[in-house]
C-alpha cells in the first residue's frame, strides 16, 4: 500500500493495524489477516503468479485473505482475486469486479484489468467470454444514460447464482466462475 492508502485506512479503521511496504516488510510480521497486492501480478506469467502466491501464503493467518488484482490508472475500474489461506494453500474465493462509472460502463470495460490468465480466456467458447457476453446482452436491455446506474441494473438483472451482489450499490460484484453446464 502506498502512504496515502495507509493513512486513509488508519483513519477509517483505527482498530486495524496497517503496514506500508512490500512482501519483504511483511515477512517481519507474518500474521496478516489481509494483504492487498494491487498491480503487482498484472504482467506475471502463470508460473510467476504462483510463485508470488507462494510468497504470500506464509504471511497470512489461516483464513486470511489476499486481494490480488489490478486497476486502470485512475482506479475507476478494477478486478481482483479474493484468495483465502486454507491451511497450506491459497484458494480462489471469487473474482471481484469494481467500477465507479467514471469511465462509462460496459461489461467489457473490465477486460483490460482482468487477471492475466483470465484475459487470455476472453475468447468464444470459454467461461469468461460466455459470462461477459451474457452480461452485455442484459446490459444492452437495461442500460440508462447513467453509467453507474447501468452497472447496478445490469448486475441485478443478470441474476446469476455465481454472483455476489451484496455490495453492488457500492460498485462491487463478486463472481465465482464455474464451467458452463453441458
Amino acid at each position: 500500500m502506498n502512504a496515502a492508502h495507509v493513512e486513509t485506512g488508519r483513519r477509517e479503521f483505527p482498530q486495524l493495524r496497517f503496514l506500508e511496504g512490500d512482501l519483504h516488510t511483511l515477512r517481519a510480521e507474518p500474521s496478516s489477516a489481509l494483504i492487498r497486492l494491487a498491480n503487482v501480478g498484472r504482467g506475471l506469467t502463470k508460473d510467476a503468479a504462483e510463485a508470488l502466491h507462494a510468497q504470500v501464503l506464509p504471511l497470512l493467518v489461516d483464513g486470511g485473505l489476499c486481494l490480488e488484482g489490478s486497476t486502470d490508472i485512475e482506479g475507476h475500474v478494477s478486478a481482483f482475486w479474493v484468495l483465502r489461506r486454507q491451511g497450506e494453500v491459497l484458494s480462489r474465493d471469487a473474482l471481484v469486479l469494481h467500477t465507479d462509472g467514471a469511465r462509462g460502463f460496459s461489461p467489457w470495460l473490465f477486460r483490460d484489468v482482468l487477471p492475466r490468465e483470465l484475459r487470455r480466456d476472453v475468447k468464444p467458447g470459454t467461461v469468461v467470454h460466455a459470462f461477459f457476453t451474457a452480461w452485455t446482452e442484459v446490459w444492452e436491455r437495461v442500460r440508462t444514460a447513467d453509467p453507474f446506474e447501468s452497472f447496478v441494473a445490469s448486475v441485478t438483472a443478470l441474476g446469476r447464482p455465481e454472483l455476489d451482489v451484496r455490495f453492488v450499490s457500492e460498485g462491487f460484484v463478486g463472481w465465482s466462475p464455474t464451467p458452463p453446464s453441458a
